[in-house]
């Protein structure tokens, strides 16, 4: 768990918020300006460890249809680097990117957040 802590306090001094951390239970959340949250849980699997890196957005109205397209957005031959899942969780829509542990670096980190940003933004007609 040690890398993943590390990782998550070189990004956070990288991106001005020094004391940035990873909680008792692996996981970080952070709200955004949108109601959504963006976050991630170390998951120490024997087999696979990995960082479930997150982001939710409240979902309105077109429930339906944004969840569709999320879907198809999540598709595996849609995603360069890390497998996505799609949930709904009560009334927001959330999109996780399983990255293994041994890829977890603050360039990943960047990364992954990134590509959240833009699968978020594509879903609401931003991207």
């Amino acid at each position: 768990m040690s890398w993943v802590a590390d990782t998550v306090r070189v990004f956070g001094q990288s991106i001005g918020l020094p004391e940035l951390a990873l909680d008792d239970q692996g996981s970080l959340r952070l709200a955004t300006e949108d109601g959504g949250v963006i976050g991630l849980i170390a998951m120490d699997v024997a087999e696979a460890p990995l960082v479930l890196v997150y982001r939710s957005a409240l979902l309105s109205y077109s429930a339906e249809r944004k969840l569709r397209r999320a879907l198809r957005l999540a598709d595996a031959a849609r995603i360069r680097l890390w497998p996505a899942q799609v949930a709904v969780l009560s009334d927001a829509l959330v999109i996780a990117l399983r990255m293994p542990q041994r890829d977890f670096t603050p360039d990943a980190l960047e990364s992954a957040l990134v590509d959240l940003e833009r699968m978020h933004a594509d879903l609401d007609g931003r991207g």
